[in-house]
């Protein structure tokens, strides 16, 4: 159990801002559904979830504050932020929590801004981050980028995170950070030192099992905190996607429908879509585990790629599954003529 930052936080001043900064493909969806839908329970218990900062999609919210760190990332600080520290001080709870997989990607001087805005209205920031597996990690933000429409060789893509331990995305210059230190020390810039937590990710958990444990780090935050009523959805979103959805994505990219008959059996169709080979993780493995095993012992937690018996066996029967995935892909894209 890592320890809290509570000694840095004054006794003169215990407001807390949580801020949960992602990273992507790390249940974020979920929790910040779970925030979303408890909103007014975790309100009366002294736990505001702003509203402001959360675009609408389709006159629904997305109960996160995407917005917010857009308008940081696109021109600094503005309406959306204002917005924000406002509902904050109308409100006066003890604990506020902004969420968006989006703040990870920030550069320090506009999440500064961020953190600037925070202790001005007299809260005491932090930062929580939820950090994956490496080589999985990867694969799932691929299937992102490919959903987003942002074609590139899979191959191409491993070897820049291997030899650079980041992606650039090309369309917006985010960078998404996979040697977790730098990723940690990047926001200590902006919070401080022992005002960042980060905590291991685990996708094979129970559906609602991130929630529990997320809200009871706020308890113990707050001390003590009690909810009544909460809802807890244990369905999962925003699921890793089939190769079918993939194949979809694909057609539609290049401006058709795929046919009804592709002559790829079911089961391999309904799977979660898999590019990673044995030696793929070995290479990850080869380049992150060390790094992990040092953000383990400092914050006692356990990031799950930092020994050896976190590689999967050879015969794994994902990695038969994958290089099936991947002789399929590279039919289709090549086809489709999209790379």
């Amino acid at each position: 159990m890592h320890q809290l930052p509570l000694h840095r936080i004054s006794k003169a001043l215990t407001r807390v801002a949580c801020v949960h900064v992602g990273t992507p493909k790390t249940g974020t969806t979920a929790l910040q559904i779970f925030l979303g839908v408890n909103h007014d329970r975790l309100l009366e218990a002294g736990v505001l979830y702003p509203r402001a900062g959360d675009p609408h999609f389709r006159g629904q919210p997305t109960m996160a504050h995407h917005e917010l760190v857009r308008e940081l990332h696109r021109e600094g600080p503005g309406p959306q932020l204002a917005a924000v520290v406002a509902e904050i001080a109308s409100s006066d709870a003890p604990l506020v929590v902004l969420s968006s997989e989006e703040f990870h990607a920030l550069p320090p001087a506009q999440m500064t801004s961020l953190v600037d805005a925070l202790r001005s209205a007299e809260y005491v920031p932090i930062a929580v981050v939820y950090l994956r597996a490496q080589p999985f990690y990867a694969e799932s933000v691929y299937v992102e980028l490919l959903k987003a429409g942002l074609l590139s060789s899979f191959d191409a893509y491993l070897a820049e995170i291997v030899g650079g331990g980041a992606y650039v995305q090309p369309d917006s210059g985010a960078r998404v950070e996979f040697e977790y230190s730098r990723l940690v020390s990047g926001l200590e810039s902006s919070f401080g030192a022992g005002m960042v937590v980060p905590m291991a990710y685990r996708p094979e958990r129970k559906p609602g099992a991130q929630a529990v444990e997320f809200l009871g780090y706020l308890g113990r935050l707050r001390g003590e905190m009690h909810v009544k009523g909460l809802v807890n959805s244990t369905s999962r979103v925003n699921e890793s996607q089939t190769l079918r959805g993939v194949i979809d994505r694909l057609y539609a990219l290049a401006g058709g429908r795929p046919p009804a008959n592709l002559g790829i059996f079911e089961d391999d169709l309904n799977a979660r879509f898999s590019l990673l080979s044995f030696e793929n993780v070995v290479r990850f493995y080869e380049r992150f585990a060390g790094d992990n095993r040092s953000l383990n012992a400092r914050f006692g937690i356990e990031i799950p790629f930092a020994a050896i018996g976190d590689v999967p066996s050879p015969d794994d029967p994902r990695f038969a599954r994958a290089q099936r995935h991947r002789e399929i892909f590279g039919r289709i894209i090549e086809t489709l003529g999209l790379l």
